[in-house]
């Protein structure tokens, strides 16, 4: 209700209504409503609540992430895991857990290693995808795993470029709302249709550190100071194919030795081969500290895989000054340019062989190979880039997801 101002001021010059001194006296109202001077207006809607605007210049919060991934074991994607979690900003994104789905595939010691909770289980991952931003995977066939649990944003990082990562995709569509390929090649063969990010790997630098000189843990491991020591590091499966440096070493001259670091299931099998073929010029260690010691008591590093994604391995060589001899798969055509900051060969025992022999005919030009590759990797291969590469991709994807207000 309110007053019409006109009958008011007539009624007021008649005498009906009695005047007040106070202009503003609440009185007035009531007088006018008892001489029926008051008329009815429409009710006004209610105002809905208008949400706070951030004042300029404010971040928006820290999207709150989780990764679900099928193991935790001393792997290429599990170290990146670890390397991600630690180089994310917190004010922009925060890794709050890892779900692994398998109980029977976790190393309590690497476990220990990673710097979130850790949750078990497939229960764990539907609980993880109602209660996060964003929901990033590998290994994992979602459909299966979620059921009609969606997390706002769903991210499968594809770390390979075989069949084995194909399948789990296919059987993540349902669940997936984007993919990120980690080098151009895995953009290539795996998505399928999928919106897809190529975003290529980087390392944390500070598990590089080294804790004696070169010589000494040389010495340690068996090998003079004159030998040429061809290094594998990473896992010991048949995709990675470690047995070509021991197929390798054999066809060379006895001062080339074989360094065979890391663990797997070929392992029995690569200490018979190298017993067999080199016996006394090789040494088999599980590095999980100080991997800078083993690096650079190579003289380089082999990577003869059969198929890869970014193998982590090519970045850690790089940046602990070590030639490369890879496989042109994955990253590596992105990456290497053969004979500038690494050598590409076929992969089979006898071109290996011949590019460690080339190597150490020339070590002013070797040096000058591992000086480009660390160039490379200082420019690109920081886990503090990816990192950010990372961040700026969630929060695309979560500005433009349907399902952030659910």
């Amino acid at each position: 209700m309110t007053i019409n101002p006109d009958d008011f001021a007539r009624r007021l010059a008649a005498g009906a209504v009695p005047a007040s001194d106070d202009p503003y006296d609440p009185g007035d109202y009531a007088r006018a409503m008892a001489a029926g001077m008051l008329y009815p207006v429409p009710p006004v809607p209610p105002v809905p609540p208008v949400p706070p605007v951030p004042p300029a210049g404010a971040a928006a919060p820290a999207l709150r992430a989780v990764h679900v991934g099928p193991c935790l074991l001393q792997g290429g994607a599990e170290q990146w895991v670890i390397d991600l979690a630690r180089a994310l900003d917190p004010a922009a994104v925060r890794l709050e857990r890892a779900v692994v789905t398998r109980a029977d595939l976790i190393d309590p010691e690497f476990r220990a290693r990673v710097p979130v909770p850790v949750a078990v289980g497939p229960a764990a991952v539907r609980e993880a995808a109602a209660d996060c931003d964003v929901l990033v995977s590998w290994g994992v066939p979602l459909d299966d795993c979620l059921g009609g649990v969606r997390p706002p944003v769903s991210v499968f990082v594809a770390h390979g470029e075989g069949e084995w990562t194909r399948t789990v995709l296919a059987r993540s569509r349902r669940a997936v709302d984007h993919v990120v390929a980690v080098s151009r090649a895995v953009e290539r063969r795996v998505p399928a249709g999928l919106p897809t990010t190529v975003i290529p790997n980087g390392v944390d630098t500070a598990r590089l550190g080294r804790s004696r000189p070169r010589a000494a843990v040389r010495a340690a491991l068996g090998f003079r100071p004159d030998d040429f020591v061809l290094a594998y590091v990473g896992r010991f499966s048949p995709e990675k194919r470690p047995e070509a440096v021991v197929d390798a070493v054999a066809r060379l001259p006895d001062r080339f030795k074989a360094l065979l670091v890391g663990w797997g299931t070929l392992l029995p099998d690569l200490l018979a081969r190298a017993n067999a073929r080199i016996p006394g010029r090789y040494a088999v260690t599980a590095a999980r500290d100080y991997l800078g010691d083993y690096y650079h008591a190579a003289d380089a590093v082999v990577l003869a895989s059969g198929e890869e994604g970014f193998p982590l391995v090519l970045l850690e060589a790089m940046f602990c000054g070590r030639p490369l001899i890879v496989t042109p798969v994955g990253c590596v055509p992105e990456v290497i340019v053969d004979r500038v900051n690494g050598l590409v060969v076929a992969g089979d025992a006898g071109s290996v062989a011949a590019a460690a022999e080339l190597l150490a005919a020339r070590p002013a030009w070797a040096a000058a190979v591992a000086r480009e590759g660390r160039a490379f990797a200082e420019e690109h291969g920081h886990a503090a880039r990816m990192a950010r590469d990372y961040e700026a991709l969630f929060r695309r994807l979560w500005d433009a997801s349907p399902r952030r207000a659910a």
